[in-house]
C-alpha cells in the first residue's frame, strides 16, 4: 500500500488528573433519586426539592438552571438579597465560609449568620454527601445544606451553595441537546430520569450553555460502566466537563440576573456603559467582561470563551509524528491537568480511544492495550482521552499514520495502478510503559 499524501486530519489528545473531591459528580447521599426524604424529593444526586416544586418540576414550570419561581429567591433586606445561616456543625466551617464569601465577591448577595427576626436560613451540616435543597425553601426555618466528607473543596461547596440560592445543573437546560450528546445506554437505569431536560417552559435569561460552570456534572456522571454518560458536542471540548474550581462568568451572569444585581448597580451608577459581547456592569460601574474580551465595553474580541479553559495538555495532531502523554518517560506529575471524579471499577487508569464515535469509545485498562496494537478511524477524526487518578503513572507513546481519504494506489494484474478506497488514520500505539503495568 503506498502512501499518496496526507489529509488534514485531526486527533485530539487530553489527560485528565483524577480527585475524589472533584465538582460535577454525584456524592454519597442517604437517599437515591426520586426519594422521598423528609421534607422534600431527591434529584440528581445532590438536590434535595420539596414536594410541590418537584412536580412543578416535571410540569416545566422552572428554569432548567436559574429558578423561575420568585418565592424561591432569597429576600432582599434594603435593597440587598440576604441569605442568613447558622452551622449545626463545626466540620469545614472555614471552606463553608470562603463558599460563601466567594459568591458575595461575585454577586451582590449577602450572606450573614442568623438572627432572631429570620424566618428563612440555611443550615450547614457535615452529613453523608454533598447536598443542598434548591433556592429557599416555602416552610419556614432552617433547610439543610450538607458539606460532608470530602465535600469541603471550594468548587464543591459553591457548587452545593448555588443549588441553595436557585440554580439547577447545568445539564439540565432545555437547550442541552445543542450542546451535549447524552449516552442512554452507560448511564445506571435508575438514574436516568436525572438526565430528563425541560421542554415547554425555560427562563435561562439569555444567558449561553456552559461547559465549565461549576454548576455542570463531568462526563461519567451516573455511568454504570465507566464509561462517558454526557459527551460535548465537539469532542474536543470534553475535557472542560466538571473540572471547574470557581465561578464562571455565566455562573455569576446568571445569579446577578436572577437576583437583579446588574439592575440594582446600574442604579447606583452616574453614568453606566453599555457592555458587548455577555459583558455586563459590576458593581464598580465597570464592564465585567467575559474570557476572552476586553476593552471597557468589552468590545475587544481575543479569543474564544473556552479558550482559556481548555487544558494545556491537549493536542491537535495533523501530521505523521510519534507523540507522548505529558512528561513521558516520566510519571506523570500530580495536578499536570485538571480535575474528573473517580473510577467506579477498580481500574485507575483509563485510555479511551473513539475511533469511530465522536462521542464514546473504547475504553481501555492499564495495559490492556499491547505493544504494537492499531486503532483505524473510520472518519477524518480521531480522539484519545486519558483518564488518569494516580500521580505514578508513566504514560504512553504512540505513532500516528495518515493515508489518502480517497484512495491509495495498489498494482493491478498487468502492472497498471488502480485506485481504491482507502483507511483515513492508523495510530499505532507503543506502549513502552507496560514494565510499571500501567500507562
Amino acid at each position: 500500500m503506498a502512501l499518496l499524501h496526507l489529509s488534514p486530519l485531526l486527533v485530539s489528545f487530553l489527560l485528565v488528573q483524577g480527585s475524589s473531591d472533584a465538582p460535577g459528580q454525584p456524592q454519597n447521599m442517604r437517599f437515591s433519586d426520586g426519594d422521598t426524604a423528609p421534607d422534600g424529593v431527591v434529584v440528581m444526586g445532590d438536590m434535595l426539592m420539596p414536594q410541590n416544586l418537584y412536580h412543578a418540576k416535571f410540569n416545566s414550570s422552572f428554569s432548567r438552571k436559574g429558578i423561575a419561581l420568585d418565592s424561591y429567591l432569597w429576600p432582599e433586606e434594603g435593597g440587598v438579597p440576604v441569605v442568613p445561616y447558622v452551622f449545626r456543625d463545626t466540620k469545614y466551617q472555614r471552606e463553608i465560609e470562603a463558599g460563601m464569601r466567594h459568591w458575595e465577591e461575585h454577586t451582590c448577595l449577602t450572606f450573614r449568620p442568623k438572627e432572631v427576626k429570620d424566618t428563612n436560613w440555611l443550615r450547614y451540616i457535615y452529613d453523608k454527601g454533598c447536598w443542598a435543597y434548591i433556592g429557599k425553601q416555602p416552610k419556614s426555618g432552617s433547610q439543610d445544606v450538607s458539606i460532608g466528607l470530602n465535600c469541603q473543596r471550594l468548587s464543591v461547596v459553591v457548587h452545593e451553595i448555588g443549588h441553595a440560592i436557585g440554580l439547577f445543573h447545568e445539564q439540565m437546560r432545555s437547550d442541552r441537546d445543542d450542546h451535549v450528546n447524552i449516552n442512554w445506554q452507560n448511564i445506571l437505569e435508575d438514574q436516568k430520569d436525572n438526565f430528563a431536560k425541560e421542554k415547554r417552559y425555560e427562563d435561562n435569561r439569555g444567558v449561553p450553555y456552559d461547559y465549565t460552570s461549576i454548576m455542570h456534572y463531568a462526563g461519567k456522571a451516573f455511568t454504570k460502566n465507566d464509561r462517558t454518560t454526557i459527551a460535548t458536542k465537539l469532542p474536543e471540548h470534553q475535557g472542560l466537563l466538571g473540572r471547574t474550581e470557581e465561578l464562571t462568568h455565566r455562573d455569576k451572569h446568571i445569579v446577578n440576573l436572577m437576583y437583579g444585581c446588574i439592575d440594582k448597580w446600574q442604579a447606583q451608577c452616574p453614568s453606566a456603559e453599555v457592555c458587548e459581547g455577555e459583558g455586563y456592569l459590576g458593581r464598580d460601574c465597570t464592564c465585567v467582561c467575559p474570557p476572552g474580551r476586553e476593552g471597557d465595553r468589552c468590545e475587544l474580541q481575543k479569543a474564544e470563551y473556552y479558550d482559556q479553559s481548555l487544558p494545556t495538555c491537549s493536542r491537535t495532531i495533523t501530521t505523521e509524528i510519534n507523540f507522548t502523554s505529558p512528561n513521558y518517560p516520566q510519571n506523570i506529575p500530580a495536578g499536570t491537568c485538571f480535575l474528573s471524579p473517580p473510577p467506579i471499577s477498580p481500574c485507575t487508569d483509563f485510555l479511551e480511544v473513539r475511533d469511530s464515535s465522536p462521542y464514546e469509545g473504547g475504553m481501555y485498562c492499564r495495559s490492556e492495550i499491547k505493544k504494537g496494537q492499531s486503532f483505524l478511524s473510520n472518519s477524518t477524526h480521531l480522539y484519545l482521552y486519558m483518564d488518569i487518578f494516580t500521580s505514578w503513572s508513566q504514560g504512553f507513546e504512540a505513532e500516528v499514520v495518515f493515508h489518502n481519504a480517497s484512495y491509495t494506489v495498489m498494482p493491478s494484474p498487468g502492472g497498471v495502478r488502480d485506485q481504491v478506497p482507502s483507511t483515513v488514520l492508523i495510530l499505532l500505539a507503543l506502549l513502552a510503559a507496560q514494565v510499571y503495568g500501567k500507562f
